[in-house]
């Protein structure tokens, strides 16, 4: 999907689908990408040191929103 692209793009490898959720690894950094419309669903990352991207089913990440985010991770 869109992630896999996103990910060959910035060179950054990339785990679908693993235990519930897809995520990147930047730097030992794991980056949660999760999908889901419920806040209890969500709330449950609520404690880990991995930075979160909350992505509703309806919404598009294009790759220079990605870039941003992780910019602001400092990577």
């Amino acid at each position: 999907g869109q992630f896999d692209k996103i990910a060959s793009m910035l060179n950054i490898s990339f785990l679908p689908k693993y235990s519930n959720t897809s995520y990147f690894e930047v730097d030992s950094l794991r980056v949660n990408l999760y999908g889901g419309d419920k806040a209890s669903d969500f709330e449950r990352f609520r404690g880990s040191n991995s930075a979160i991207i909350y992505i509703n089913e309806a919404t598009t990440l294009h790759k220079e929103t990605l870039i941003e985010c992780l910019k602001r991770l400092r990577v």
